[in-house]
């Protein structure tokens, strides 16, 4: 499970760096060169790893609806570099040498501005999406 918030910043290549704890969990291990699939779903990227893009795929495949025009495979460099591609950032107000938030939701990471992200996360009760972490 991916959980946790991580301040980042992308560079002038548009490249953020994934926290090892999450690269590890999202590729089983050992992340050098291989990829993750981002996607613009909003305000936010979304990133997955290929066995959680694929029960995606198979789920939407199921439902007769097409969404992987806004879906890029990113290779993982050896430093845990991804880069983001700059017409997706553009949909998120995302460029270069931007602060964002990173944070993990089960299955997949959300990248965030932060301005954006601190919109939506004033009033938002995590206890709707972890129920089980929450309980009184």
């Amino acid at each position: 499970m991916i959980i946790g918030k991580f301040k980042l910043s992308t560079d002038r290549s548009m490249r953020i760096k994934i926290p090892n704890s999450i690269l590890k969990n999202m590729c089983d291990g050992e992340f050098e060169g291989k990829n993750l699939f981002i996607s613009c779903a909003g305000d936010c990227l979304k990133i997955y790893s290929p066995i959680e893009r694929k029960q995606i795929e198979e789920e939407v495949i199921e439902q007769n609806i097409f969404s992987g025009s806004n879906t890029k495979k990113c290779k993982i460099d050896k430093s845990g570099r991804i880069t983001i591609p700059v017409l997706l950032g553009d949909k998120v107000r995302i460029g270069r040498k931007s602060r964002i938030i990173c944070v993990g939701l089960g299955n997949h990471i959300e990248i965030w501005d932060v301005d954006e992200f601190n919109k939506y996360s004033i009033d938002f009760d995590f206890s709707q999406i972890f129920p089980n972490l929450f309980v009184p």
